[in-house]
């Protein structure tokens, strides 16, 4: 029984493209936007319908960044039908299989090299039918740090920072910003990690590495998706894994930069990303009463803490938040 006017619009747009009965309508999972997904089923065919608010998502764009990555042979959901004005999307369905759900410390360096290596296939993207991808500039990182002060630190744990203490934020980010900034750059999916990657089992694919919501991508730094995969906000390996699997990826595809270089980089861009990420994580909870991603946050301030204590111009914010800010999220 459809229990909203969204699910219910849904439905009745689907039944204008396909015929699909109540019974053969199920939410699967929602996630950390506003989209909502459904598996339903025709006679013949299993597909995935999206509500995906148009006041919220850019549902032009992921259909253009589907057909774009599409034509360079990455596995993406194949838009069947669209209602962009109503937010309403029908897409092939991939399966069930997240990486997450398969992945142990015995298969991590093989099915994430078979990760990294389906998304380098889009390495050359950098417009859609819709334009040019825009850059991932300093405004946009600069933003995206500023969530982790108004929402995990402001909002969420209620802390009135000191002048000392929002010097001593201000001068990593200003570092962090100028090392990001320095990097090398082409498209970036931008939130690639295990529960955005699927195995395919579906009967016209079997076991291939498929890439879901990639409609925030950029053009930005060369080992962000690297970093964000192999530093995943909810799953942590083994640093000698990580290095290895990272620098494999460096000869393979990027020799051309020097390893020390690459690490900096990897280490820098990492950590912007899991500051960003843990202020949105904190979002989540606060405004969009999705409280399970809190479980996520110690370990991903711990990945700033690893890192940046290995940096001296990240020292002592790492050590201030190692001191005040971890023993907070875990209490």
């Amino acid at each position: 029984m459809l229990q909203d006017t969204r699910a219910d619009s849904l439905f009745k747009w689907l039944n204008t493209v396909t015929t699909i009965q109540h019974e053969n309508f199920k939410l699967i999972s929602g996630d950390a936007s506003f989209r909502r997904y459904f598996r339903c089923k025709t006679e013949n065919q299993i597909f995935i319908a999206v509500d995906s608010p148009p006041q919220t998502e850019d549902n032009a764009l992921f259909c253009a960044l589907a057909n774009t990555l599409a034509q360079c042979n990455v596995t993406v959901p194949a838009v069947i039908s669209a209602n962009i004005n109503e937010g309403f999307l029908l897409l092939s369905d991939l399966g069930k299989t997240h990486l997450s759900d398969i992945i142990t410390q015995q298969n991590a360096k093989a099915l994430y090299t078979e990760s990294l290596d389906e998304l380098v296939k889009a390495r050359g993207v950098n417009a859609t039918t819709l334009g040019p991808i825009p850059a991932y500039d300093h405004k946009q990182v600069i933003f995206e740090l500023s969530i982790f002060s108004e929402w995990l630190i402001n909002t969420y744990l209620k802390i009135t920072l000191t002048e000392a203490e929002n010097n001593l934020i201000q001068t990593a980010f200003g570092f962090i910003t100028a090392i990001f900034m320095q990097q090398p750059t082409h498209f970036v999916h931008r939130d690639y990690h295990s529960r955005n990657i699927m195995l395919t089992t579906t009967p016209e694919k079997q076991n291939q590495i498929a890439i879901i919501d990639f409609q925030g991508a950029l053009i930005g730094p060369v080992m962000y998706d690297s970093v964000s995969l192999l530093r995943d906000c909810y799953i942590a390996w083994p640093q000698e894994l990580v290095l290895q699997i990272s620098e494999q990826h460096r000869l393979k595809y990027y020799s051309d930069i020097a390893p020390k270089n690459w690490q900096q980089g990897f280490d820098i861009v990492g950590i912007q990303r899991h500051i960003k990420a843990a202020g949105i994580f904190a979002r989540l909870h606060e405004r969009d009463n999705k409280p399970f991603y809190l479980n996520d946050i110690p370990r991903t301030l711990q990945y700033i803490v690893d890192v940046g204590q290995q940096y001296s111009e990240l020292l002592e914010f790492a050590n201030w938040l190692e001191k005040k800010i971890l023993p907070k999220v875990k209490s």
